[in-house]
């Protein structure tokens, strides 16, 4: 748990060899899977793991307050309406814009993205966890009442907030994630192709490209408890990981 680069969640079923979320690879983490796969556990252990390496959570949780015991044990950023979310993304934005121009300022020292990313390890780490994300877009591109939006803001931090030491995880049903293609806040989930499908029938699913799963394979339902992931090696190779469940009492 030092070494602040990596999220493990659980380990490759082929070889038992450890599964970690490589942060210096990841801006956003999509988890996605039907109902009941266990898409909330996995945001649990991204809490859970961030918690113990002292990364500040935020959790964006609209309806159900599943996460919200968890987010405030841990003295996190528990976010449940519009409003709030609004409010929050308005206090990030000179911070944002702060690390953005610490991040500019190393890239025009000639600084690979590997000593950029280092550097910024300086930065406190920010977790921002989405229970929903089709109810977070939903927020996101509705202008609140009195006619504010976040929608710009939100756009351009999805776009271009690699290397800033935030990092946004969220689930998605999968057979939402179609109907979200049109939002350029979800294709920077998508298109960054960093996350975890859980409970098989991959065939309902729009983001994980995965050749080395057959056809029949595609259409089966997998039980909770391990997803699939881009291999290290070749992200259209699916590799299984098997997931530990987060009880109660391991807060």
């Amino acid at each position: 748990l030092k070494d602040q680069r990596y999220v493990t969640i659980g380990y490759r079923k082929e070889d038992a060899s450890i599964y970690s979320i490589d942060l210096q690879r990841t801006y956003t983490y999509l988890i996605s899977g039907k109902n009941d796969t266990g898409k909330m556990n996995v945001l649990k252990l991204i809490l859970l793991l961030g918690a113990r390496k002292g990364v500040q959570l935020v959790t964006v949780e609209n309806g159900g307050g599943e996460l919200k015991e968890l987010t405030e044990h841990y003295q996190g950023r528990y976010i449940s309406t519009q409003e709030e979310l609004f409010t929050y993304f308005r206090d990030l934005l000179p911070e944002f814009k702060r690390r953005n121009q610490l991040k500019q300022k190393y890239l025009a020292e000639g600084l690979a993205e590997e000593e950029v990313f280092a550097r910024m390890q300086q930065e406190p780490m920010i977790f921002i966890c989405v229970s929903n994300l089709s109810g977070y877009l939903s927020d996101v591109y509705r202008p609140l009442p009195d006619g504010a939006s976040m929608q710009g803001f939100v756009e351009n931090i999805s776009e271009k907030g690699k290397c800033h030491n935030i990092y946004f995880f969220g689930c998605i049903r999968s057979e939402e994630e179609g109907e979200q293609m049109g939002r350029k806040v979800f294709r920077c989930f998508a298109d960054h192709g960093t996350g975890i499908h859980l409970g098989g029938n991959l065939s309902s699913q729009k983001v994980f490209n995965f050749s080395n799963i057959s056809f029949i394979q595609q259409s089966r339902a997998v039980k909770p408890g391990s997803g699939l992931v881009p291999s290290e090696e070749d992200s259209a190779a699916a590799e299984t990981v098997i997931l530990p469940l987060v009880r109660r009492n391991d807060l």
